[in-house]
């Protein structure tokens, strides 16, 4: 890995971490009920924060373009998953700063916006088809974490599903399923490689995808398909439904 792929990275890592903590400390020290309370403490460090990644990334696109330096694919996705993870946080913040009044976000609403985005950043080459609970409302943290699940999910389908380039189907579902409420992307592509260990996975979607889980009191599952491939977080139900 480039030395510069690296500080991109590292910078996104120290930046997302940050806007982690300081939405945790908020939420425990019972300081924030509503979404403009969200708005008011996190608006200036997330504008701050998503402008310094956005520069540091096209400083970073600038050098791989230059006519000295030939960019390889992987640095050009990488380039693109950092943008589709920035513009994750970023429509939740806008979520949640116009549903003034009301300290839940609507599950529906926020991955359909976030999978439009991320297919337009990616790839335009993909048909998605939604299965969403219209009414389901969950806080602003917790949302947080659904957004960037399913992100790095979308993400992984657009690359790796169709290697060959074929147009592809993903389906985003989002829905209570016995104890759980599930939301799961499944594609139509190559599926799981032979041998495949979810435990032993080490792709950074697949790491970030566990990690997501597993902060957030749920479990992450990998499903080989006939057909496709299919990842699913399972969130207990009172999970979902605490306020805070």
């Amino acid at each position: 890995m480039e030395l510069a792929e690296l500080h991109v990275i590292t910078a996104c890592r120290k930046e997302i971490a940050c806007y982690s903590s300081l939405v945790s400390r908020l939420f425990a020290a019972d300081i924030i009920t509503f979404p403009a309370d969200l708005a008011r403490e996190a608006d200036h460090r997330i504008a701050n924060n998503l402008s310094i990644i956005s520069s540091l990334i096209r400083v970073e696109a600038n050098k791989f373009s230059s006519k000295a330096f030939i960019p390889s694919a992987e640095v050009h996705d990488l380039l693109t998953s950092i943008s589709a993870r920035m513009d994750t946080i970023a429509r939740l913040h806008r979520l949640v700063r116009q549903s003034a009044g009301v300290a839940r976000v609507n599950v529906a609403e926020y991955l359909t916006e976030i999978a439009g985005a991320t297919v337009s950043t990616i790839s335009d080459n993909n048909y998605i088809e939604f299965e969403l609970t219209p009414d389901r409302y969950v806080n602003p943290k917790l949302a947080a974490t659904i957004g960037l699940f399913v992100c790095e999910a979308l993400t992984n389908a657009i690359k790796y599903a169709h290697p060959t380039g074929v147009s592809g189907k993903i389906w985003i579902s989002a829905e209570v399923a016995g104890s759980v409420f599930r939301v799961s992307v499944t594609d139509d592509g190559i599926g799981l490689p032979e041998n495949f260990e979810p435990d032993q996975a080490t792709s950074t979607g697949l790491v970030v995808m566990k990690a997501l889980a597993a902060q957030s009191g749920g479990s992450v599952e990998f499903q080989g398909l006939p057909i496709g491939f299919r990842v699913c977080l399972d969130l207990p139900l009172a999970i979902v439904e605490a306020i805070a």
